[in-house]
């Protein structure tokens, strides 16, 4: 016998894997907006190749039993595995690691730079992205390369930027001297935090990297639809939350957009936090002020030579190029020569974007940053823009939701803010631990 009623608001990955986990013994619904689920985690076809919205390689997250329940038993018929992931970046050159390459800019100022990542800072405490990346790096670093950098991303300066906002693109660390120093040097905590292993096979996550043989991330994606499916799921799509009924501390029921209301015993929100007190009409104390929004631009091109770099996917730092980040699915699976190779180019657009010319921009720049040959012709291109974009992390946005958060979850006593709607964690598998540990937290409650 099902025990509760719990809906759950956004079918991304945190609110999968919280339906699996309460779909053991409970009644569980599933409400998403659009007519698939998956958020971002799907794939499309284009002229018989299989394309992602950008790059989705999956990891096992160290932990056995959210691993099987999120991944199932990861055979290799299914699944290609990777010793390690190929990733890189390019800045100024493309480089075989994930981390940005600092002996790139100017000697003078290298030299500077090397002299300030020396030096053991602090950085607890930081207003902004400017005062904690001057405390990590240093000026030197701070201004002649993250603050183009992250300017080219989302068109404001660091100060304006909440702290953290750059670990999104993986510019925790930066690779300087050489290889064998730099080992030396990270055996001491605080340059351990700063200096990245000149190598992606340095410093490998312990658990598995790994993606589907068919049909792009939108494979995994079907997989788990099939499950909750199979665990008695009620899958809402095209369905949006419009109501919420509650009798002091406990929501007692919601309504959707249908007309029909749904019995609730625990509501889990993974959707942004704010359509939650709106939903509920809990008037807000303090006027919003609208967040600076960004859109990601997906290009999806089919060329015909093959790449010239190994590389599964890479970022590009260089604040002269659009592009933000690029996948070579061939790469995933070493197929050799077929006259037809996949390519996805993202880029970050603050305003009015030209797709055309965007689309003829990133593949020139693909010829630019020599991952295709000079005389690689284009065979197919498709661009699209993704939803209606995604906020700046801005100082002002990171206190808005901290507000909005604070406020929708003391509201409530059955109510539990995960994924995207908690905003703690950003990488799919900090979120799936995030959301493992509090659905087993309220399930041990229930006992």
């Amino acid at each position: 016998m099902k025990n509760k009623n719990i809906i759950i608001v956004g079918s991304g990955i945190a609110g999968i894997l919280s339906a699996r986990m309460f779909a053991r013994e409970n009644h569980v619904t599933l409400v998403e907006r659009d007519n698939v689920i998956g958020g971002l985690l799907r794939s499309h076809q284009h002229e018989g190749l299989w394309f992602d919205i950008g790059a989705h390689l999956l990891g096992e997250t160290g932990t056995s039993d959210l691993d099987d329940l999120i991944f199932g038993n990861r055979s290799k018929e299914q699944y290609i595995f990777f010793e390690y992931l190929k990733a890189g970046n390019y800045f100024k050159a493309l480089t075989n690691n994930y981390f940005l390459d600092i002996r790139r800019i100017k000697q003078e100022h290298y030299s500077k730079a090397c002299e300030e990542l020396l030096v053991e800072t602090k950085t607890e405490g930081a207003n902004n992205l400017q005062d904690q990346l001057i405390a990590q790096f240093g000026p030197t670093l701070t201004n002649n390369v993250f603050s183009p950098v992250m300017f080219k991303f989302f068109g404001l300066d660091l100060k304006d930027l909440a702290p953290d906002s750059h670990i999104i693109f993986g510019l925790k660390r930066v690779i300087a001297f050489d290889p064998q120093q730099t080992r030396e040097l990270k055996k001491k905590p605080y340059l351990d935090d700063k200096l990245g292993f000149h190598s992606y096979t340095e410093g490998i996550p312990s658990g598995r990297a790994f993606y589907p043989r068919e049909n792009g991330v939108g494979d995994w994606i079907n997989y788990l639809e099939g499950q909750l499916k199979n665990d008695g799921v009620t899958i809402a799509l095209k369905s949006n939350i419009t109501a919420i009924q509650s009798s002091g501390d406990m929501i007692q029921s919601t309504s959707l957009d249908d007309g029909s209301e749904l019995d609730c015993d625990h509501l889990i929100w993974t959707v942004p936090s704010f359509l939650l007190l709106k939903a509920a009409r809990i008037p807000i104390e303090r006027k919003l002020h609208p967040p600076k929004m960004v859109s990601t631009v997906v290009i999806d091109y089919i060329v015909d030579k093959p790449y010239l770099s190994d590389l599964h996917y890479f970022y590009c730092f260089d604040p002269d190029y659009s592009t933000f980040r690029v996948t070579l699915y061939h790469n995933f699976n070493g197929v050799q020569d077929t006259g037809r190779h996949g390519v996805t180019c993202e880029a970050l657009v603050s305003g009015n974007v030209n797709l055309q010319e965007l689309e003829d921009t990133m593949f020139d720049e693909l010829k630019l940053m020599g991952i295709i040959s000079k005389t690689t012709q284009l065979t197919y291109s498709k661009g699209r823009i993704i939803g209606g974009g995604f906020p700046a992390p801005t100082l002002m946005l990171k206190e808005q939701t901290h507000y909005v958060n604070h406020f929708a979850a003391n509201r409530f006593d059955n109510l539990n803010l995960l994924g995207k709607a908690a905003g703690k964690s950003f990488f799919m598998s900090d979120v799936l631990l995030e959301t493992f540990e509090t659905v087993n937290t309220i399930l041990v409650s229930y006992q």
